[in-house]
């Protein structure tokens, strides 16, 4: 196996914050991907770990569900790298509640952050990526 298999790639990852987001930027950093971490808080923590770690990475904020700060984002990784060759679309939600319990714009907010979110980053990056 190549450890360095991503070396030179550019990898934007959504959720990148914490848990699974995390997990998945620090691995290919470690593989020698460049990273954009994209969350709605700051992903410093993660962004500390992977320069600590010898890798390149650079934070955004990103609301997944909202078409102009995905294309902001977009444009921030056109402007610092020239495309994106990778495209990890972590950012998910679920309410710590029953089915019974949950209204309608609970459920909305849900299909927004994780389907409608897939929508928007591959719209926007798609075109960096050909």
């Amino acid at each position: 196996m190549n450890p360095k298999k991503h070396q030179g790639k550019v990898a934007v990852v959504t959720g990148a914050s914490s848990g699974m987001g995390q997990e998945f930027a620090n691995c290919l950093a470690s593989e020698g991907a460049n990273l954009v971490l994209a969350s709605r808080h700051l992903a410093k923590e993660t962004q500390q770990q992977i320069v600590d770690a010898g890798g390149k990475a650079i934070a955004r904020t990103c609301d997944v569900t909202s078409a102009a700060d995905v294309w902001n984002l977009a444009d921030a990784v056109k402007s610092e790298f020239g495309r994106c060759d990778i495209l990890i679309n972590n950012a998910g939600i679920y309410p710590f509640q029953s089915f019974a319990e949950m209204s309608f714009d609970d459920w909305r907010k849900i299909l927004s952050v994780d389907l409608d979110s897939l929508f928007l980053t591959c719209k926007a990056f798609v075109p960096l990526m050909q």
